[in-house]
């Protein structure tokens, strides 16, 4: 009664590099998008979007600001802004007010500690 893997996917190597990189995302990204910028999808595809982005949206908001709010490595920085920019993007994507609303502020708490820890340098 045990559950056999695929051959190609009980490599690591071989799952990593059949879709889990960044390009694949940004690519997957680029070709779902129109002229508008909104998603390209039909409506199932859009309304299993939306439950993801509910289930996810609060724990990686949260880990995101944990991060700007700690790091000190500038390359680390601007990847978490990158990251919080394509959460407010999502977001949008899916019509959350309530994840835009949280994002805003959560942003606005965090960059103030940022300043504050700027300014005296700790």
């Amino acid at each position: 009664n045990e559950i056999k893997l695929k051959d190609h996917l009980t490599s690591t190597d071989s799952a990593i590099s059949e879709g889990m990189q960044a390009e694949n995302w940004d690519d997957l990204l680029t070709r779902s998008k129109s002229d508008s910028g909104q998603f390209q999808g039909n409506i199932s595809v859009l309304m299993h979007l939306r439950d993801l982005f509910a289930i996810m949206w609060k724990e990686a908001l949260h880990s995101f600001c944990v991060v700007f709010e700690t790091t000190t490595n500038r390359r680390v920085l601007d990847r978490t802004l990158e990251c919080l920019e394509s959460l407010t993007q999502l977001a949008s994507q899916v019509e959350s007010e309530d994840a835009i609303n949280s994002i805003l502020v959560s942003m606005h708490g965090s960059m103030l500690r940022f300043v504050e820890r700027s300014a005296t340098g700790t």
